[in-house]
């Protein structure tokens, strides 16, 4: 038996009540109270590092060749022919800025879209679709005869 429990005892101190006990031949049991008075762990601003590190490309290859396993890791290819040139996302001297304005029209397009279509839904729930206040709404009330039903 062994139960450890800790009380404060002042602000950067802890008591630690341990006690243990075992049986004795004839079933009875000894315990035995010792008391640790321990500083308390201070609260710190250091991180814990719970990087893991990979499989090495070596090992892989080698459970690959072993297990003859198919190669399932793609990349896409940054090389070509040097009759296609250099593409030029992977190009060192091109001007990006040209690609970002692209980049930046085509998200611009989609953004105005979407808020074109939030303007006219909203349109449509204010104004639903019926009579114009422009448009006339003329209604005739039935003659009555002298029985009192409507004629028809």
């Amino acid at each position: 038996m062994l139960k450890r429990r800790l009380v404060p005892v002042k602000k950067t101190l802890v008591k630690e009540i341990v006690l243990t006990g075992k049986r004795t031949k004839d079933g009875n049991e000894e315990v035995a109270v010792q008391e640790v008075t321990r500083l308390r762990p201070r609260k710190t601003s250091l991180k814990v590092n719970d990087a893991v590190s990979g499989e090495p490309m070596w090992r892989k290859v080698q459970r690959i060749m072993n297990n003859k396993e198919p190669i399932e890791s793609e990349v896409d290819l940054i090389y070509t022919d040097r009759a296609d040139g250099v593409k030029p996302e992977y190009n060192i001297r091109t001007d990006r800025f040209d690609l970002a304005l692209d980049a930046t029209a085509a998200v611009e397009k989609d953004n105005a879209a979407k808020r074109d279509a939030a303007a006219k839904a909203k349109a449509e729930e204010e104004n639903p679709p019926g009579p114009t206040p422009d448009e006339t709404i003329t209604v005739t009330k039935p003659k009555k005869g002298e029985d009192g039903k409507a004629k028809s």
